[in-house]
């Protein structure tokens, strides 16, 4: 056993390292701070030549490629900077502490024995060196603790977030943003129905039958009653009460326009675990209803299917149900190239397709339109801006340049196109370009901007409206009535901002909404929000959209990996059905695809990774494409994978057990951000300057 002396030499020296750990930390921290508030990034000299030669010249792709590569370094260098700032002040907090504490503890050991003095002493020596102790101690720990302070706050970059153009890294501070109101939806005064289209001459082209269930069910007529979630209903809170709808204001008529298509022709194409509260909305002595009435009016399973309604397909996963898609075609000479239609507005979201419409959304500071574009031609049918509020257009909306101001991909049910946009804007626009109901959610609070697609199951719109910090609790799950606006139920979410779009599946007769965000992968009831069950398995800032295949969820982030969950379970079924987690090739921004068979993620830095659906484990095989970033999710097509890099370059591929089988290339003329629709014998997919239709004539 160590005597007091030995305790003593141990503690002095603990205390002594540490002290000199500290000191030397901390001056590494200051170093670091000083250099990296002295040198913006943006404002590197390599960078403001090359954006410089960029823009005297944009149509050089060797300088195209020069700044990329110089844009990922520059993005690399100041993230890693971040971290090493971060993580350092806890270590030198930590240290401090060690110090503080060895030092307290040395110094009770090596108290000197008290040493009686006549009484005539009017100065206790034991008691002023206690006193001068004590203020020693108190005043050192003070000076550490405001150093630490001013440290920690002296670590955050005076580069402002949004001014950066590449992606912020995870666990990037939120910027401030004042969250607007949220308003009731205002619906436009009833329009005469347009009189029918005529039938067409032809039969629509045969459509390969899925086996997969259907995730919209049929009409209230002929659906079974949906099977109640075996959890507790949560607790119920009437909302406040609100104001009456409002009669919209003269809303900005549908422009028609001139066809903007540009014909396929090689000379004229240019190169180029609390539960959550559960909402429902106020009602007047109004009875329940069973989930099957809020599904009056919904496309049957069968047209649903025929067409790309959302985001990644019907049913969310980036399947095709038609195998006859192009796998031929060059855009730079229009080979393949059915027509390309020009658009006034950008905008980072995929086009949907139902029958002979494709309909997507533009938008900038100012404007938010929707686009509807004949399926045949291109021709643009017309364009329609989404009246805003005062609360959503008093101050733009703060995002990152790669996410833009109409990143959602809209939604629609054959019936009306439901569109939504950075600032937190909603609407509803029919089929003849008119706006039949618009509402602001308020002004997200989004480090990155807002970019959740929407959903739909049967007449009711979902958004997942994460925004904040968990703390915060902002985040919610919204479903909203089809026809009008109103909200129809709505479930808060412990949960930061986050970026997937919601998946409706079906398995075992029950509908599930699934959602992602950091920590946890939640299940829904669609009738009426009640949470079914939720897994633990993500982390920091969650971006790919969950996906489903053959009894298993599968989500992915870059943190912490992959992991596939048995959707039968209730409650928290972390530790009971998720199946198998990974790590090998985690994807930042692409959504997985999965099969019956495998999973492939997309790493943004362009490598693909493919899995066994069913067991995990390591990586069955992994395919680099070099010299090409994604942005654009997978998308299968029959037994063809297809792969829309940033720069315009198209790789369709073949999984197998083995290997990646490379089936073909081909150039789409034009850098590309976006995900692929498909149809028989066509895709449809928007490029950064047109909407674009890959296939043949129709007959």
């Amino acid at each position: 056993m160590l005597t007091a002396a030995e305790k003593y030499t141990v503690f002095f020296r603990c205390a002594l390292v540490a002290g000199v750990f500290s000191c030397l930390l901390g001056t590494l921290l200051l170093v670091d701070y000083s250099a990296r508030v002295a040198e913006d990034p943006l404002n590197a000299p390599e960078y403001v030549a090359l954006k410089a030669q960029l823009k005297a010249n944009p149509q050089d792709a060797a300088v195209k490629d020069q700044l990329r590569q110089l844009d990922l370094r520059l993005r690399h260098e100041y993230f890693q900077r971040r971290r090493f700032s971060a993580w350092g002040t806890w270590l030198l907090l930590a240290s401090v502490v060690i110090t503080l504490a060895c030092a307290k503890q040395a110094a009770v050991l090596h108290r000197r024995l008290p040493q009686p003095q006549p009484r005539d002493v009017p100065d206790d020596p034991e008691e002023r060196l206690r006193r001068f102790s004590r203020w020693s101690v108190a005043a050192f720990g003070g000076a550490i603790i405001l150093g630490v302070v001013g440290l920690w706050a002296g670590v955050r970059s005076v580069v402002d977030a949004p001014t950066i153009q590449f992606a912020a890294a995870p666990g990037d501070a939120e910027p401030e943003q004042p969250a607007a109101p949220r308003t009731e939806p205002q619906v436009a005064p009833p329009q005469a129905e347009p009189p029918p289209s005529p039938p067409p001459e032809t039969p629509p082209p045969a459509v390969e039958k899925s086996t997969k269930p259907p995730l919209v069910p049929p009409v209230a007529a002929s659906a079974p009653a949906e099977k109640p979630p075996t959890m507790e209903p949560a607790p119920v809170k009437e909302p406040a009460e609100k104001p009456p709808a409002e009669k919209l204001p003269a809303q900005p008529a549908s422009v028609p326009a001139e066809p903007a298509s540009v014909p396929a022709q090689p000379a004229s194409v240019p190169a180029e675990p609390p539960k959550p509260e559960a909402k429902p909305p106020k009602t007047e002595a109004e009875p329940a209803k069973p989930a099957t009435a809020a599904l009056a009016g919904a496309p049957t399973p069968e047209h649903w299917r025929r067409n790309w309604p959302r985001f990644r397909g019907p049913d969310g996963t980036g399947v095709s149900a038609s195998a006859d898609i192009p796998t031929k075609w060059n855009g730079a000479t229009g080979e393949g190239i059915l027509w390309k239609t020009a658009l006034a507005l950008p905008g980072n979201n995929s086009p949907i397709v139902w029958d002979k419409h494709v309909f997507v959304t533009g938008a900038d500071e100012t404007q938010r339109v929707v686009y509807c574009c004949d399926a045949d031609t291109g021709k643009l049918l017309w364009q329609t801006e989404v009246p805003g509020t005062p609360e959503s257009t008093a101050t733009p909306p703060k995002i990152m340049e790669a996410t833009g101001y109409a990143a959602p991909t809209p939604a629609t049910d054959g019936q009306r196109v439901y569109a939504m946009f950075a600032n937190g804007d909603l609407a509803a626009v029919d089929f003849a370009g008119q706006v039949t109901w618009s509402r602001s959610l308020g002004l997200p609070k989004n480090t990155y901007g807002h970019a959740a697609s929407l959903a739909l199951y049967g007449d009711l719109l979902l958004v997942q409206f994460d925004q904040g910090t968990k703390q915060e609790k902002l985040s919610q799950l919204m479903a909203l009535k089809a026809p009008t606006g109103e909200t129809a139920w709505e479930v808060s979410r412990e949960v930061p901002n986050s970026w997937p779009t919601p998946t409706v599946i079906e398995h075992q007769g029950q509908p599930q909404i699934i959602t992602a965000a950091d920590p946890w992968v939640i299940a829904y009831a669609p009738s009426d929000g009640r949470e079914i069950w939720r897994a633990k398995c993500l982390q920091a800032d969650v971006g790919p959209s969950p996906t489903f295949a053959d009894g298993l969820v599968f989500v992915a982030n870059e943190f912490p990996g992959m992991a596939a969950i048995r959707a039968d379970g209730a409650g928290d079924v972390t530790g009971s059905h998720v199946l198998w987690e990974a790590d090998v090739g985690s994807p930042d921004c692409c959504s997985p695809l999965a099969t019956d068979k495998f999973l492939m993620v997309l790493a943004s830095f362009g490598t693909l990774t493919c899995y066994n659906a069913k067991e995990g484990g390591e990586p069955l095989w992994e395919e680099d494409f070099d010299d090409a970033n994604f942005s654009s999710s997978p998308a299968l097509a029959g037994k063809h994978v297809y792969l829309f890099s940033e720069q315009g370059k198209v790789f369709l591929i073949e999984p197998t057990d083995e290997k990646c089988v490379r089936v073909a290339e081909n150039e789409l003329g034009e850098e590309c951000v976006t995900s692929p629709a498909f149809q028989p014998g066509r895709i449809y997919i928007r490029g950064k300057e047109h909407l674009i239709c890959i296939g043949a004539k129709p007959p």
